[in-house]
């Protein structure tokens, strides 16, 4: 998850019944639910529109997924160079980022247990990557962009090194641990950290700090509990651990980040699903005129 600059965002729950308003802001971050047919390699598709505002600070939190970006930087017509193709393998502690960005990023948060991704080069990405830019000349639209997005979850599906390996539900729990999943899965505790670490590129205790760390963010952004209450749930020893893991992985304090995101300057917007809903949308944050 990146880290946004919320002094000048703002958020209402009485919101239009389609993602449309959505597309016409001048800059946004939206997570969208996947299709279900993708729900066990695939947490979200996710889409972001900026002009420097989003990224200001260009800072981006740990995260447990393998994240799959195509980047389309304005202006996009007179530099080639601007679409870029990026894999984000999961990543322990925050990491600064080189500028700011002006244009549009589209992509997909995977569980890295439960994929192994072909070449850049193949045509999964370049056919989405193509699609997406068609979309970007003509004025990208919620639906268009989702289909392209389920369109390439459905191709890397056809290839035989995407698959779900049955790890995801105990590696990515707020409280998940090596040693559970090797009773139940009948291996032993070397034998998944090896896979663990071929899964993901940290070991399984820097993984699952990582997975822990989300949890915290989705329970500090979008609840009043108190940060004491989220330690205890989450399985931290104490508030100040939390702190110490929260400032590792963030850059700052999760008080901080909870009065930035709580506060009267800004909040995360999170939506309740409903099979019924025409949308997808999981979560959003926009920029106030």
């Amino acid at each position: 998850m990146n880290r946004i600059r919320i002094d000048n965002f703002a958020a209402s729950k009485t919101l239009p019944q389609d993602d449309d308003w959505l597309f016409s802001q001048r800059a946004f971050y939206a997570e969208f639910e996947p299709s279900p047919r993708d729900d066990k390699v695939v947490d979200h598709l996710y889409v972001m529109k900026d002009c420097g505002i989003m990224t200001a600070d260009r800072c981006a939190f740990a995260s447990p997924f393998i994240e799959i970006a195509f980047s389309f930087r304005e202006p996009l017509e007179e530099n080639r160079g601007s679409a870029r193709i990026v894999v984000i393998q999961p990543a322990f502690g925050h990491r600064r980022k080189s500028r700011t960005f002006h244009g549009w990023v589209f992509g997909l948060k995977m569980h890295p247990s439960a994929c192994h991704l072909p070449s850049t080069e193949t045509s999964p990405f370049t056919n989405c990557q193509e699609r997406l830019a068609q979309e970007i000349r003509k004025g990208p639209s919620p639906d268009h962009i989702l289909r392209a997005l389920d369109g390439f979850c459905r191709d890397l599906a056809s290839r035989p090194h995407v698959h779900s390996s049955g790890m995801t539900q105990y590696l990515e729990g707020p409280r998940a641990d090596v040693t559970r999943l090797a009773a139940v899965s009948g291996q032993s505790s070397r034998t998944l950290q090896r896979r663990i670490k071929a899964s993901t590129g940290l070991s399984p205790k820097r993984f699952l700090a990582v997975g822990r760390f989300r949890h915290a963010v989705q329970e500090i952004s979008a609840s009043n509990a108190s940060l004491s209450a989220v330690a205890g749930d989450l399985g931290f020893a104490d508030q100040a651990h939390l702190t110490r893991e929260f400032r590792r992985h963030a850059g700052l304090t999760p008080g901080a980040f909870q009065r930035a995101w709580g506060g009267s300057r800004g909040q995360t917007v999170r939506f309740v699903q409903d099979a019924q809903a025409p949308t997808r949308l999981r979560m959003a944050v926009w920029a106030q005129d």
